[in-house]
């Protein structure tokens, strides 16, 4: 039977790099690229293709808080941030991950930013978005993944 112990001891490492990319206790795929250049809030990111091949559009989150969200204010506090796009075609353009992350920017919680969805009140191509954590005072930052997520 050995090839069940290498079935298993594969499916076994596969787990533990994919939890190691993105170490939260949910598992969020979407922040797994710990190369990719991040910026705090105010810092343009250049989104990039699968490949690394840049775009030509850039993302960046323009702030962030912690805040009760006025229409279910009995979740508490979740994370409330503004993003905004930079050259994306406002109807079909690119999408970026934006993760909470803590001091050791261990993600606690992200959700998925499309610039055809941004829409908000800073202009064009910019957006707000909420999203729970299960520990928001432990959050320290958002940041922008670059990967194109569309």
């Amino acid at each position: 039977m050995p090839s069940v112990r290498i079935v298993g001891g594969t499916l076994l490492a596969l787990v533990a790099l994919a939890l190691y990319g993105c170490p939260d206790q949910w598992g969020h795929w979407g922040c797994t690229d710990r190369n990719a250049e991040r910026g705090e809030a105010g810092v343009r990111v250049p989104v990039v293709e699968e490949t690394g091949k840049p775009l030509g559009v850039s993302a960046e989150i323009v702030d962030w808080n912690l805040e009760v969200h006025p229409q279910v204010p009995d979740r508490g506090q979740g994370v409330r941030f503004r993003y905004r796009f930079e050259a994306a075609d406002p109807t079909s353009g690119p999408a970026v991950d934006a993760c909470a992350v803590d001091v050791g920017r261990v993600a606690l919680g992200r959700v998925t930013c499309h610039s055809s969805q941004a829409f908000g009140p800073g202009g064009p191509l910019s957006g707000d978005e909420w999203f729970a954590v299960q520990h928001p005072e432990h959050v320290a930052g958002v940041l922008p993944i670059p990967d194109d997520q569309s």
